[in-house]
């Protein structure tokens, strides 16, 4: 327990309020554990802190078991530090071909569009370039740099999606079991206004997305900065040092706060954002 309570202790001091302290993201120790939210996110982050050692080690050991004859065969197919190409197999004659490679190799800097960068790729492995000489291309070539995803509506008549079956970040910040949560107990809310209502449509069950969904871009836009390259939290305070109780809020947990949605203005200004997305229904 030691090494758990020592992270925060009794609020006026600990590692982590110290190193907060001395980043400038905060000008007095926060009390962590005396708010809902942040006790949450506390419990989580010591749990993370004492089980990151044991499953990196499990993923080193896994990979370590990878025979080396599997990445002999792959460099035989072409594939480089800089590159790699997935080929999966799916139903009905169909494959999924991508290429895989850092940003600033694959995007930044190249003035062509995502067809053509592929192109290029595939010009560069010749196996490949065998493997698909008489297939046809049946989709648009796309681009994506995290794991995000979200349904286009939230609500139906007499349904609800909540959790991962409406939306996943990226989990960079480890918002999904809070927002998973979060978005549980908005809907039992509303499940139970309806049941007294009588109302099972969609605009009563949903009466509470635009409010979760101000919660999820949060996230997701601090996600797309933090893959910027343009962009870092450091120069970010300095320049714009109203924003920090924003910052602090959103990898706190507590997305909901007034302070969250100013800081994305200027933070616009050194990066680019996605734009604000709405619900369909």
């Amino acid at each position: 327990m030691g090494s758990r309570t020592s992270l925060w202790n009794n609020g006026e001091y600990g590692h982590l309020n110290a190193v907060l302290l001395s980043l400038h993201l905060i000008d007095h120790p926060v009390q962590w554990l005396t708010d809902g939210t942040r006790a949450f996110w506390g419990a989580l982050f010591a749990r993370l802190w004492t089980a990151f050692p044991f499953t990196t080690f499990a993923f080193l050991a896994a990979l370590q078991a990878i025979p080396a004859d599997l990445y002999e065969a792959a460099l035989i197919d072409g594939t480089t530090r800089r590159q790699k190409f997935w080929y999966i197999t799916l139903p009905d004659d169909i494959v999924s071909v991508g290429v895989v490679g850092a940003i600033d190799y694959l995007v930044q800097g190249r003035k062509e569009d995502t067809q053509a960068i592929f192109e290029q790729e595939l010009a560069r492995c010749a196996p490949m370039q065998e493997r698909l000489q008489d297939a046809e291309q049946l989709m648009p070539v796309k681009t994506t740099k995290d794991f995000s995803y979200r349904a286009s509506r939230m609500t139906g008549e007499g349904w609800v999606l909540v959790g991962d079956a409406f939306c996943f970040l990226d989990p960079m910040y480890s918002s999904g079991v809070y927002l998973a949560l979060k978005s549980g107990e908005m809907a039992a809310d509303a499940i139970i206004d309806a049941i007294n209502k009588e109302d099972f449509s969609a605009e009563q069950l949903g009466g509470f997305g635009p409010e979760f969904l101000r919660g999820t871009e949060a996230v997701r836009k601090m996600v797309s900065a933090f893959y910027s390259k343009d962009f870092n939290f450091g120069e970010f305070l300095k320049r714009y040092p109203d924003c920090k109780q924003g910052v602090i809020d959103v990898l706190s947990g507590n997305l909901f706060s007034e302070h969250v949605e100013p800081i994305f203005g200027p933070m616009g200004e050194m990066c680019e954002l996605p734009n604000d997305i709405t619900l369909t229904g």
